[in-house]
């Protein structure tokens, strides 16, 4: 998939007027998550955006996590009574602070990169199948 084609399809579709000037906000937010889900699948050292690339302790990845750590803790579901009762946002911020936790850890014992979908589960359950 190509989401940062539909976000920039949005914009481009909001500067020809065919849609309304707050579907932007839909766009930054399409834009916003394809970045987290790629700082969170970093696979290889360099790749085509800087988000894609692996936690070092020279690039902005890291303060990325930190930021959209903030930008996630805003997110209001409307039509719900308790907000608290919307797991999948509480595993979210869960999922994002403990790989920023572990790429601070790691980085402090000496690994020079991190990347961030070994964390993923098919990585744990292929190394943990060999176990079983």
């Amino acid at each position: 998939m190509r989401v940062s084609l539909a976000a920039a399809g949005i914009n481009m579709r909001v500067m020809t007027n065919e849609l309304p000037g707050d579907a932007t906000s839909t766009a930054d937010f399409v834009d916003k998550i394809d970045n987290l889900f790629d700082l969170l699948n970093s696979r290889a050292m360099k790749s085509d955006r800087p988000a894609r690339c692996a936690v070092t302790a020279v690039n902005s990845n890291l303060a990325d996590l930190l930021a959209l750590i903030a930008w996630v803790d805003k997110w209001i579901f409307w039509g719900i009574r308790v907000q608290s009762r919307i797991l999948c946002h509480w595993g979210l911020q869960t999922s994002i602070l403990n790989i920023h936790a572990m790429c601070q850890e790691l980085m402090q014992e000496g690994f020079k990169f991190v990347c961030t979908a070994r964390f993923n589960q098919d990585c744990l359950e292929i190394f943990f199948c060999w176990f079983a």
